[in-house]
């Protein structure tokens, strides 16, 4: 049953991606790898011809989310496609946010950039390799942080006109959702305290009066991918974005 379930799994995918990306009938796909959660379902495949993608699915329904993680794979493309085209970051292939396609589900398709990150490839660097490495990705966030917008808040509600109008209100909204998520799941922490300090301390928000684009992970040591040359082949991690 098993051994059916992921034929069928890998024909839909074969399907998928002939309707994305592909003019002929004869693509096969010769690899599904399974990478770790993050929390969505993110796949690597492999096709005859030598093609890599990036599958990303919701996460499994048995899985707890956080409320700003609650959100369809297919809104990272919202992100990718306002970022410049200098900066370094995989071609979307295809995504969807609802189910009515080959494989059932909201997904978002990617070209899977090969390379390691850099942490696993840090030790072969000289001095040099580094500071070239660190200056590209300080170019490239310089460039990402240019990017403004009307409203403030998470990217994924800010891109579809659901933000708030000030810093002040979104960072309240954003920790007050943290602080309910711990809730959920009875952390044991000090709450009242914890939104006592916020309303006293909320007014310094105001200061922020611009909405620029912020990653929250992208530039971090593991979103940094590193080719042969010792290069940035790309950044990764756009998932993850307030204004």
């Amino acid at each position: 049953m098993a051994q059916s379930d992921s034929s069928s799994c890998k024909q839909a995918i074969q399907k998928l991606l002939y309707n994305l990306y592909y003019r002929h009938p004869n693509i096969e796909i010769t690899g599904i790898d399974a990478l770790n959660p993050s929390p969505h379902k993110v796949f690597i495949l492999t096709t005859d011809n030598s093609g890599f993608f990036m599958l990303k699915l919701p996460p499994s329904s048995g899985i707890r989310l956080m409320r700003h993680e609650q959100r369809c794979p297919s809104q990272e493309i919202r992100i990718l496609d306002i970022i410049p085209q200098d900066i370094p970051i995989p071609k979307v292939v295809g995504s969807d946010s609802t189910s009515n396609n080959a494989i059932g589900s909201p997904f978002l398709v990617r070209i899977y950039i090969s390379g390691d990150p850099l942490p696993a490839v840090v030790r072969r660097f000289t001095t040099d390799d580094l500071d070239q490495v660190h200056e590209a990705i300080g170019i490239s966030l310089r460039r990402a942080t240019s990017i403004k917008q009307s409203q403030f808040g998470l990217a994924s509600k800010v891109l579809v006109g659901q933000g708030y109008d000030n810093w002040m209100t979104a960072f309240q909204a954003l920790l007050e959702s943290i602080l309910r998520d711990a809730e959920d799941v009875t952390l044991n922490i000090p709450y009242d305290c914890i939104r006592r300090w916020m309303e006293c301390h909320m007014w310094k928000m105001k200061v922020v009066q611009v909405a620029r684009l912020v990653p929250l992970r992208t530039g971090n040591p593991e979103t940094v991918i590193i080719n042969k040359q010792k290069t940035i082949a790309a950044l990764s991690g756009w998932s993850d974005v307030v204004f």
